[in-house]
């Protein structure tokens, strides 16, 4: 199995080890990247906006909180992220349809009112931008679970950016990960872009690397104007960054319940309220409530 995984990481897309990442395949905009240290906040042009694909209602605050509050009702939401900025056009994941989201056992329902479960999600909302699938030119998969890359063969023009564990990860895992969480098929076509640590995309733009929901998963810093903005590529709800009393006396964060490692995960929580003004939770349900953030 070592020896499989090496030769993979060796001939994926042609692609050669160098100056600190791997780059698959060749790509107009693959200079643009450079392994790197955060710098400290700088305004820039940069905004996010959320793009809702569907929402569940259910007893499963406690998955994600580490069983504070198991058995809870919780609403949870499931999205892409387009970031809005004067160069690239960049996408932070790619999302899932409520059918298949039903069918891995959770009780989506379409964000969008009267459509169909099985309906491509994302193309409506970016149509509202003015964009289509095809303007796409990155999208940053923080981790490749299902509900993160699913739909990510409708962008047909993109480089997918991932982390080497992560792809190394989703692909050889054993049985009890790839059942459940990977599914090669939405994944191993895809033109990626390989990266290992934090990396610069784009002016005011990074992925930090923050394992520990996932072997390899990574989440996205914006400088915005109004702030540093983190993504988080962790499985994870706002009151993980903003434990709720008498919570908050004991953990500045709180586990996330799904995890390949728990000490991991903690400390990649931590790395995230350190350096954001503002963390988001890919998963909490005020996202959909807000036209943008930054």
């Amino acid at each position: 199995m070592e020896k499989t995984r090496r030769e993979f990481m060796k001939t994926i897309g042609g692609a050669t080890l160098g100056a600190g990442f791997l780059l698959a395949g060749s790509h107009k905009i693959a200079q643009a990247w450079s392994n790197t240290e955060i710098p400290v906040y700088k305004a820039k042009p940069n905004t996010i906006i959320p793009l809702p694909l569907w929402t569940v209602e259910a007893p499963v605050q406690g998955i994600f909180t580490y069983l504070v509050d198991i058995g809870k009702l919780s609403k949870l939401a499931g999205y892409v992220w387009y970031i809005k900025g004067p160069e690239m056009k960049i996408l932070v994941d790619a999302g899932d349809t409520p059918a298949d989201m039903q069918a891995h056992g959770f009780p989506a329902v379409p964000y969008r009112a009267g459509a169909e479960l099985d309906a491509d999600p994302i193309t409506p909302g970016l149509a509202k931008l003015g964009l289509t699938t095809k303007d796409i030119d990155i999208v940053i998969l923080t981790q490749l679970h299902f509900d993160h890359c699913a739909l990510a063969n409708l962008f047909t023009n993109a480089k997918f950016v991932v982390q080497r564990e992560e792809l190394q990860s989703a692909l050889y895992s054993p049985p009890t990960a790839q059942i459940p969480f990977y599914n090669k098929k939405f994944f191993e076509n895809l033109d990626f872009h390989v990266i290992e640590g934090d990396t610069k995309v784009t002016d005011g733009v990074w992925v930090i690397y923050t394992p520990g929901h996932t072997p390899g998963g990574q989440s996205v810093v914006v400088d915005t104007p109004k702030g540093r903005v983190v993504i988080a590529g962790l499985c994870t709800i706002q009151l993980n960054f903003e434990p709720p009393e008498p919570y908050s006396a004991i953990w500045p964060v709180i586990t996330p319940g799904i995890h390949s490692d728990v000490e991991q995960s903690y400390k990649s929580l931590l790395r995230i309220k350190t350096i954001a003004d503002t963390p988001v939770a890919p998963h909490d349900i005020k996202w959909s409530q807000v036209e943008s953030i930054g």
